[in-house]
C-alpha cells in the first residue's frame, strides 16, 4: 500500500516518539523533529520509509540539539537504505541564509555522490549560552536551516571526509556573502557614482551598475586592482577585498580572477570602460556555471588609468529577461551594431538583428566587439533565408578562451552533432575544456554555443561530424566547406 505524505509524517513521528530514550534532552530533540517534519514539502517525503527515516532523524537531531560552535555543523550518520544495506546520511545545520540548499546539492553533484533524497526546512530555534536548544517555533527566535541528505551508498572514510569538507566550505562561502552583502551593494553604488562623472559612456555604465545592484547581479565578491608605476601586471589591493575575494588562499576564489583584469596594456587598450566576461572557474554557490565578472576601469579627472574595480558573482534570471534594447549599456551596443551594419532602427532587418542579439548568450551580447556582432547578425539574417552551416569565433577580451557560435539547419542538429563539435573543437584548439549550450528555436536554424577554455591559437583544422564539416578562425567568421 502506498502511503500518502501526511501518513509518512505521522508514522515517522510516531516511531520517533516510541523509540526515544528517557533523556533530559529528548523533549527538544522530538520537538525539533516534529517541527522539521511538519515544515517539509509533501513531495520531499515521497519514497521514504518511516522505519528507515525515524532512526536517522533521532540520531541527527540529537546532535543538532546542541550547537557546538558558530557556523555550519554537520552530523555524519548511517541509515538503513530500505534494501537491506546501509548508506551514509548527513544532517547539515546552519544559520538560515541564501544559496545554502542549492549550493549543497551542487557540491554533492561535483563530488559525484549519488543522492537518494534531500530534505530541508527552516526552523526558529532559541538556544542557551551553551548552544542547547530551549524552544522551537518561538516568534523572533533565530532561524536555522536543517538539510538532511540521504546518500545512495555508504561512503568510505576518505570520501566522506572530502564531502564534509566541501560542504563546510560552501557554508562558509555563503556566510561570507551574506555578511558582506550590504558592503558589496554599497560598493556597486559608489563605483556607479564615480563612473557617472565621466561622460555619457560613464553614465550608461553607472545605470548598468545600479541595475545590476537592484535586480540583475548577485555579487559574491569585490576587489580593486591598482596600476603600479612601471609594473606590467595590475596588483590586487588587499584592503579593498570584500566577500569571497578576501581569502587569497581559497581553492576556488583565490584564483578565479587569473588573467583578469590582466596587464596594464590590455586594460588601456580595451575599448569600453565596462568589461563583462566569464571568469575562469565555476563558483561554489547557487548555480553550477562559470562566475560572471564585471570590471569597471578607474580613471582620474585627466583620464589616466588608476586601476579597475572587479566584481564576481552570477547574473540573475533578470539579466536574460530584460530586453537588450532596455538594458543600460547594452542598449547603446545594440544601436551601434545596427549602425555598423547600416540597418535603420525599424523594419525587417532591424527586427531580425534584435531577435538574433536577444537569442545570444548574454556574455556574447554584452562582451563581444560590436563590429563582430554586426557581422554575425548580418550573416545569420541571410541564413534564415537560405539555411546552411556557418561558424563565428572570437577570442574573449583577455585572450583566454575561444568563444564559438555554430549555426546549422535545424533538421541537421542533434545532441550527437553538438557533442562531436565540442570534442573536435577541444582537439583542434588545444583547449583544456569545452562547454556547450544549445538553442533550438521555432525557426529554420539551430545554434550551438561553445566556449573553449584556455584554447591555444586556432588552426585551420576543421570542426567536423558525420553530418557537418566546419572550419573556423578566431576573431572572424568561417563558412562551411
Amino acid at each position: 500500500m502506498k502511503h500518502m505524505p501526511q501518513d509518512l509524517r505521522t508514522q515517522t513521528l510516531d516511531l520517533v516518539n516510541t523509540s526515544k530514550p528517557d533523556a533530559a534532552a529528548s523533549g527538544q530533540v522530538a520537538a525539533l523533529i516534529s517541527a522539521w517534519l511538519g515544515s517539509l514539502d509533501e513531495e520531499d517525503l515521497a519514497g521514504t520509509s518511516p522505519d528507515c527515516l525515524a532512526p536517522v532523524l533521532w540520531d541527527g537531531f540529537t546532535q543538532a540539539a546542541r550547537r557546538t560552535a558558530q557556523g555550519c555543523q554537520i552530523a555524519q550518520l548511517r541509515y538503513c537504505d530500505g534494501h537491506g544495506g546501509m548508506a551514509t546520511g548527513l544532517l547539515v545545520l546552519n544559520d538560515d541564509m541564501p544559496y545554502l540548499v542549492d549550493s549543497i546539492v551542487m557540491a554533492m553533484r561535483k563530488q559525484r555522490v549519488a543522492v537518494a533524497a534531500v530534505m530541508n526546512a527552516v526552523l526558529a530555534v532559541r538556544r542557551d549560552a551553551n548552544g542547547n536548544a530551549l524552544a522551537v517555533g518561538e516568534t523572533g527566535a533565530p532561524l536555522e536551516s536543517y538539510v538532511l541528505c540521504l546518500l545512495s551508498e555508504d561512503l568510505g572514510a576518505d570520501e566522506l571526509a572530502a564531502l564534509v569538507a566541501k560542504l563546510d566550505m560552501v557554508a562558509r562561502d555563503a556566510a561570507v556573502v551574506r555578511r558582506d552583502s550590504v558592503a558589496m551593494a554599497d560598493r556597486l553604488t559608489s563605483v556607479a557614482a564615480a563612473a557617472a562623472t565621466h561622460s555619457a559612456d560613464g553614465q550608461e555604465v553607472a545605470a548598468f551598475l545600479e541595475w545590476a545592484k537592484n535586480e540583475g547581479f548577485e555579487p559574491f565578491g569585490y576587489a580593486y586592482y591598482v596600476v603600479k608605476p612601471g609594473a606590467r601586471e595590475l596588483e590586487r589591493d588587499i584592503p579593498s577585498r570584500i566577500g569571497v575575494l578576501q581569502d587569497t588562499m581559497h581553492p576556488v576564489y583565490g584564483t578565479c580572477l587569473a588573467n583578469i583584469p590582466g596587464d596594464f596594456e590590455t586594460l588601456s587598450k580595451r575599448a569600453d570602460t565596462l568589461s563583462i566576461v566569464k571568469a575562469d572557474v565555476e563558483g561554489t554557490l547557487h548555480r553550477d556555471q562559470p562566475l560572471d565578472f564585471i570590471g569597471v576601469r578607474d580613471t582620474d579627472a585627466q583620464g589616466s588609468i588608476l586601476g579597475e574595480h572587479c566584481f564576481v558573482g552570477l547574473f540573475t534570471r533578470a539579466a536574460t529577461a530584460t530586453p537588450l534594447a532596455r538594458l543600460p549599456y547594452a542598449r547603446g551596443r545594440v544601436a551601434k551594431v545596427l549602425s555598423l551594419a547600416g540597418v535603420r532602427q525599424e523594419g525587417f532587418r532591424a527586427e531580425k538583428f534584435l531577435e538574433i542579439l536577444e537569442s545570444l548568450p548574454r556574455t556574447e551580447a554584452l562582451e563581444a566587439n560590436p563590429e563582430w556582432l554586426a557581422q554575425v547578425c548580418s550573416s545569420v539574417v541571410s541564413l534564415y533565408k537560405q539555411p546552411r552551416a556557418k561558424v563565428f569565433a572570437r577570442r574573449d577580451v583577455y585572450a583566454r578562451h575561444l568563444n564559438v557560435l555554430v549555426y546549422l539547419p535545424r533538421e541537421r542538429y542533434s545532441a550527437r552533432v553538438a557533442s562531436t563539435l565540442a570534442r573536435a573543437l577541444k582537439e583542434s584548439s588545444g583547449a583544456t575544456d569545452v562547454r556547450s549550450q544549445t538553442l533550438v528555436a521555432d525557426g529554420p536554424l539551430a545554434r550551438v554555443y561553445l566556449i573553449a577554455h584556455a584554447a591555444r591559437n586556432p588552426t585551420s583544422k576543421p570542426i567536423s561530424s558525420s553530418r557537418c564539416c566546419l572550419c573556423w578562425t578566431a576573431g572572424t567568421t568561417a563558412s562551411r566547406h
